[in-house]
């Protein structure tokens, strides 16, 4: 998979901290694919296998959606919304939204657009990304507080507007 940081031409990404999230990016989505691999090819042989052993396919239906939302057209916006997929990946709660990626991923953005703490979350997303501004650890370990705290409290709305499960939702309810 390939991150669109259209909107910005011609950039290269030159720091550490960005590519270090593209191969992560790229780690996820091998292993997305290993897992539509594997599904499809139990189906085509008519391999019976527990649904839950496949979560990921299922999973990953979401995260397709989220990922490619073309409403979002910032590097910034893009960045963030990379971070928030690798939130939700490692805390394994992809199964947990009960509306659309793409909704989900407008809403991240007005939530943080909206959220005056989120400044220095976006300033630092923009040094890293604009101005190629390598961050030291302290900076880094700073942002990556800050923005695991926004996800949760974004987690939170989302639950309080019944768009968020605590729960996987069962994809095969009989």
């Amino acid at each position: 998979m390939y991150i669109d940081f259209s909107g910005l031409p011609n950039i290269n990404l030159h720091t550490n901290y960005v590519t270090t999230h593209t191969i992560e990016l790229r780690e996820i989505t091998r292993n997305i694919f290993e897992a539509h691999k594997k599904f499809e090819e139990h189906k085509k042989l008519k391999i019976h296998s527990d649904p839950w052993d496949n979560y990921l396919y299922y999973d990953s239906k979401f995260l397709l959606d989220f990922t490619f939302n073309n409403n979002i057209i910032l590097a910034e916006e893009k960045f963030l919304l990379l971070k928030f997929f690798m939130f939700i990946y490692y805390n394994d709660i992809m199964a947990n939204f009960k509306v659309d990626g793409k909704i989900v991923g407008d809403r991240l953005i007005k939530f943080i657009k909206n959220d005056k703490a989120s400044e220095p979350i976006y300033e630092f997303v923009q040094n890293v990304l604009l101005s190629k501004k390598e961050p030291n650890e302290e900076q880094i370990e700073k942002f990556e507080t800050q923005i695991e705290v926004l996800f949760d409290l974004f987690i939170e709305d989302l639950t309080m507007r019944k768009e968020f499960s605590e729960y996987k939702e069962d994809y095969f309810k009989v």
